[in-house]
């Protein structure tokens, strides 16, 4: 997928009204609980 404004793209999540970014976290499956990938 392409976005048109690359600066909607965010590498972090919104929570309570801040965009949090934590590059050392793991990303998880929740199925298998299982880490998938780390955002670094």
């Amino acid at each position: 997928m392409k976005l048109s404004d690359p600066d909607l793209f965010r590498e972090a999540a919104l929570i309570d009204g801040n965009w949090i970014a934590r590059p050392d976290m793991q990303v998880i499956d929740p199925a298998s609980g299982a880490a998938i990938g780390n955002h670094t």
